[in-house]
């Protein structure tokens, strides 16, 4: 008979005394290899502030070893069970019998086992909150088998897969089309804000030349003008001359 009783959305199931994590034991096995035995672990948290009692019972005693099968839990703390299935025989046609059943009771602290024991059959047990829940299992190598069992509807428990890091190549690699743009709008940004480009120092130098030989030519005109004029004045003179010897 079970009181009190209700499925958490976290995966356990919860009263006012306790709450119980998984709300199923699932039996994690090794295809390739057959095992002896599966352990599982159980936790029951105590959620008052007053000390509680359990006590563990399962349809199938000599299939599991339960450590431990009852106790006293300590206000607002927890206690893991190890709960270790160690026959895998006839498992492929009564896995849905395996049951575990959980009774929780509040009690004063510091009680021995026999007075623990006590205290599950006498007048109190019928204010105990109980819990049953059930196995699961999966990828189990049947004994002497080539046979792998697995109960309907189980996922394995399985590591979280990591993302593969990006390398540098890859952190750093753009689709095609978008480097082409890219490269492209940043050279039009270069072009708007680039300065006016600056007449090439050639064509500065032959108009400097140009000058430099315009000035050269007006100053040898000025320097030959009186030149000139005094080669004229001595072939003046020289024919005078010349005439006057005639003459005479």
């Amino acid at each position: 008979m079970e009181h009190n009783r209700v499925a958490a959305p976290s995966g356990a199931l919860q009263s006012k005394l306790v709450r119980v994590e998984p709300e199923s034991l699932l039996f994690q096995g090794n295809k390739d290899e057959a095992q002896r035995t599966i352990t599982s672990i159980m936790k029951l948290y105590n959620k008052t502030p007053d000390h509680v009692a359990f006590k563990i019972k399962t349809t199938r005693p000599k299939g599991y070893c339960v450590r431990p099968n009852s106790g006293v839990i300590s206000p607002k703390s927890v206690t893991e069970v190890e709960v270790t299935m160690q026959s895998f025989d006839q498992i492929e046609t009564d896995y849905q019998k395996h049951k575990f059943q959980i009774q929780a009771l509040p009690v004063e602290g510091g009680l021995s086992q026999d007075e623990l024991a006590a205290t599950f059959k006498g007048p109190s047990k019928n204010k105990a909150e109980e819990f049953k829940i059930k196995c699961a299992w999966h990828s189990i190598r049947l004994p002497d088998s080539d046979r792998v069992f697995s109960s309907p509807g189980t996922v394995p428990s399985q590591p979280v897969a990591k993302e593969p890091s990006p390398t540098p190549a890859s952190a750093n690699q753009q689709p095609a089309a978008a480097l082409t743009a890219t490269t492209t709008e940043r050279r039009a940004q270069q072009a708007a804000t680039r300065e006016p480009a600056k007449p090439k120092a050639v064509t500065t130098d032959v108009a400097a030349a140009k000058s430099e030989g315009a000035a050269s030519q007006s100053v040898a005109g000025v320097k030959s003008a009186p030149l000139n004029v005094v080669l004229v004045l001595v072939a003046f003179v020289l024919g005078i001359f010349f005439d006057r010897l005639i003459l005479s």
